[in-house]
């Protein structure tokens, strides 16, 4: 899969097979939440602050927040040490991580080398082969574009809860 530089990427999510499905309705995926045994796990990696904080405020607005427990990350050490610890059930993946000592895509081959099960979702402001079977090459479940939007957000959420 290549990642093209200064390529905006399609303004879709790239779906999972889950993802296919119509969007549920908002009382839909709060029933399911309210289901699960314990909160779902959101861990968002990015190395931009900004972004980070503006992917936790977007995820504190939806109405369904209460049932999702958020964390952040902003390098592939501080990554490596939240899946251990935090055993998140989703993880928002840029693909650059800035200039770091890592890729976002080496980070998650090295995840999935490692037994990482979460959900992974890669996301770039870079065009990223959107195929499935490009995707599952690298170990992801699904790429969404910068900035994510809470409709992406809520559908990538409905599919795990």
């Amino acid at each position: 899969m290549k990642v093209s530089q200064g390529v905006k990427a399609e303004p879709t999510y790239t779906p999972i097979a889950e993802f296919n499905r119509e969007h549920d309705s908002e009382e839909t995926l709060i029933r399911r939440l309210v289901e699960r045994d314990s909160k779902l796990k959101i861990l968002v990696v990015d190395d931009e602050r900004l972004y980070r904080e503006s992917a936790v405020q977007l995820i504190k607005w939806e109405s369904y927040s209460r049932y999702l427990e958020v964390r952040t990350a902003s390098t592939a050490e501080e990554t490596r040490t939240s899946v251990n610890d935090f055993n998140p059930d989703l993880i928002l993946l840029d693909v650059d991580l800035g200039n770091h000592e890592i890729s976002g895509l080496k980070l998650l081959k090295q995840l999935r080398n490692t037994g990482c099960n979460a959900t992974i979702c890669l996301h770039s402001n870079r065009f990223i082969d959107p195929r499935p079977e490009s995707l599952r090459a690298l170990g992801a479940d699904a790429v969404l574009p910068k900035p994510i939007g809470g409709g992406d957000l809520g559908r990538l959420i409905g599919s795990l809860s």
